[in-house]
């Protein structure tokens, strides 16, 4: 009897164990965010941490100054973001390759503020916010565009006097997200790719909504947590249904998701004054100590292991002709995906 309780015993704690380990869970990939000391000192520095080696790459440049909002492409040495052009003296969106440590102004021709770059599902292309200045209204008119990164070609997917900003692609990159409006008068909204038709997902009168995200099919916004109380909250949309997160807090600000998987996300939080970075771990959230300093911490894009070895998948199909559609793989930047690509998603 004695021995079938301590086997019991001992098959318990595996078992609990074993669940532990399931449970725990660690970023190993990259988390790209920016760091200010306040929005209006234009001060921002754009950062890459890499939870694997516990090395910080400070993203800067002669060209540019007050860099943020950064996105991963296809590959985690390929992304994207907005920054001021010091000779343009505008906003304009960069494309930066981390091996070959080469950047890329995609929106330099023109007289044209750009913002809010996000990546496709695929690579190929990036969707920002774009805007004009107008006599008529005397004020700036920002619609949504597109830029194909094979081509360099411009195409707009808006143009009316809405303002439309921070806008993000869908899954299947047919549909994107977007908050249309300022201020309390912002929503969430959809736009049809091939229809050009805009549909509203969510849109509280008197109430901002904005900074839509997806990763995959995972859906996030921040948004104030009511009319009388101005503070930022974050919601989950998951069908049908618009979810607060458990952590919202009337007393302080969370804002700036990014969904790792379904039961976690990075955000930033004012809980302890200024902005930091958290971990939601679907119970808690975990601040991020090595990322965070006695500045402002937000915008925070994450590519998982997960997405790399999915990608490195993807390289080798294209090398073997497998598959021509494969999502863009090129690593280095140097116009072609090859076996060097394959040693670096490695």
């Amino acid at each position: 009897m004695k021995f079938i309780l301590c086997a019991i015993s001992i098959i318990s704690l595996l078992s609990t164990a074993a669940s532990s380990s399931e449970e725990a869970f660690e970023p190993s990939g990259k988390i790209i965010f920016h760091s200010y000391s306040s929005y209006e000192a234009s001060d921002s520095k754009l950062k890459i941490y890499d939870y694997s080696s516990d090395d910080m790459l400070n993203i800067e440049s002669p060209n540019f100054y007050n860099a943020m909002n950064g996105d991963f492409g296809a590959t985690d040495s390929d992304i994207v973001f907005m920054a001021i052009n010091k000779e343009a003296d505008k906003w304009d969106i960069f494309r930066y390759n981390t091996i070959s440590n080469s950047f890329t102004n995609l929106t330099y021709d023109g007289h044209y503020r750009s913002e809010d770059p996000k990546f496709s599902p695929d690579g190929y292309s990036v969707v920002f916010k774009q805007g004009y200045w107008s006599n008529e209204f005397d004020s700036f008119i920002y619609n949504l565009a597109e830029i194909d990164l094979m081509t360099g070609k411009i195409s707009m997917l808006t143009d009316d006097i809405s303002e439309e900003s921070m806008p993000c692609y869908s899954a299947d990159g047919k549909t994107v997200y977007f908050a249309k409006g300022v201020g309390a008068d912002s929503g969430i909204y959809s736009l049809n790719k091939e229809t050009k038709e805009i549909s509203e997902i969510y849109d509280r009168k008197g109430i901002q909504e904005y900074y839509p995200i997806t990763n995959a099919d995972l859906f996030y916004f921040s948004g104030w947590i009511s009319e009388n109380n101005r503070n930022d909250g974050i919601f989950r949309v998951n069908n049908n249904e618009i979810l607060p997160m458990p952590f919202n807090n009337a007393d302080f600000n969370c804002s700036d998701p990014f969904p790792i998987d379904d039961k976690r996300l990075f955000i930033s939080s004012t809980q302890k004054g200024n902005y930091d970075i958290y971990l939601y771990d679907g119970e808690k959230l975990n601040e991020q100590s090595k990322l965070n300093t006695d500045t402002h911490e937000l915008g925070t894009s994450y590519f998982s292991k997960n997405d790399a070895k999915k990608i490195s998948t993807q390289a080798s199909d294209y090398i073997l002709e497998k598959n021509q559609q494969c999502n863009n793989a090129d690593a280095d930047g140097n116009g072609e995906i090859d076996i060097f690509d394959l040693i670096h998603l490695r």
